[in-house]
């Protein structure tokens, strides 16, 4: 009988080890795999970010119009802008979601820079930890300072999105003037529909973008990349709120300013995935060669017949 040594045995599972790595897998992203969903009513692939269970929303390379900031109407004049390709959460980020991101980092609250404060709609501290006023679960993470929207999108292998990717996906490559096209009233979470406070970031389905986002107008502002002081900071909010009171200002056009320390209950955030660096087939290190097999003992003479 063939009896294996504990030296063979180890040389065989490293060996396994080895060419483990050679074997194709998932793409990754610093936050780990996409995995795909199929595609949305709106005709755009979805993919689940696997970090957090965000679904994500494919907004392939191409141009949009950008049209420049006016108060008071919408102008006709646009600048066309060519994108390269990424994945925009398809939703806001939750209370929920946040919460997780503060268990599993033991991110430090009481750093010079602030994540967030306790607000009635978001995040409570518990004995147990920070964890999602009760009812509010699944709400958009708001208290959340400029520095804790950013210090999420890291741990989640994402960024915050600039102008240009937050209205690509809010008005689509048609550059529509509101994300469900002409002003409805009841589209979406505003002082006008007499809420006054956050929905779920699921409610609201007719809010949906041309790219199936949810709550691009109205529920709370996001947060999105600007250049100040040298920097790209979160500093300018889109999208208008439950509080906006003007349908102007829930216009994709639109923007507002806010400080980084300020952690507000009319403001949150969602996230982006750079194409390239999430759908881009991994690069196989090569399979080493197998090892020369051992020599083989000869085998013993047969016994001496009787």
């Amino acid at each position: 009988m063939h009896v294996e040594s504990a030296a063979m045995r180890k040389a065989s599972a490293a060996l396994m080890l080895l060419l483990a790595g050679c074997a194709p897998g998932p793409s990754p992203t610093a936050g780990g795999p996409l995995h795909p969903l199929g595609t949305n009513a709106q005709g755009y692939a979805e993919y689940l970010r696997a970090k957090d269970g965000m679904p994500m929303v494919r907004v392939p390379a191409g141009p949009y119009p950008r049209r420049p900031y006016e108060p008071s109407a919408t102008p006709s004049d646009s600048e066309i802008v060519d994108l390269p390709g990424y994945l925009i959460d398809k939703l806001e980020v939750s209370n929920t979601q946040f919460a997780r991101f503060l268990r599993e980092t033991e991110a430090d609250l009481h750093a010079s820079h602030p994540l967030l404060r306790e607000r009635p709609w978001g995040l409570r501290r518990t004995p147990a930890g920070w964890e999602p006023q009760p009812g509010y679960e699944e709400h958009p993470a708001v208290g959340v300072t400029g520095w804790g929207a950013l210090a999420y999108a890291r741990w989640a292998g994402a960024e915050l999105p600039g102008p240009d990717a937050w209205m690509k996906a809010a008005g689509g490559p048609e550059g529509l003037e509101f994300p469900f096209g002409s002003w409805k009233e009841d589209a979406c979470n505003w002082r006008g529909n007499s809420l006054r406070t956050t929905e779920p970031v699921t409610a609201f389905p007719g809010s949906a973008s041309p790219v199936g986002c949810l709550n691009m107008a109205g529920n709370v502002y996001e947060r999105v990349l600007t250049r100040r002081e040298g920097q790209e900071l979160p500093v300018m909010i889109k999208g208008g709120a439950w509080v906006t009171a003007h349908p102007l200002n829930l216009r994709v056009l639109d923007l507002c300013m806010q400080g980084m320390d300020a952690a507000e209950q009319s403001v949150g955030f969602r996230c982006i995935v750079r194409e390239s660096a999430s759908l881009a087939a991994p690069s196989p290190r090569p399979c080493p060669p197998l090892p020369p097999a051992p020599p083989q003992k000869p085998a013993p003479p047969p016994p001496p017949q009787a």
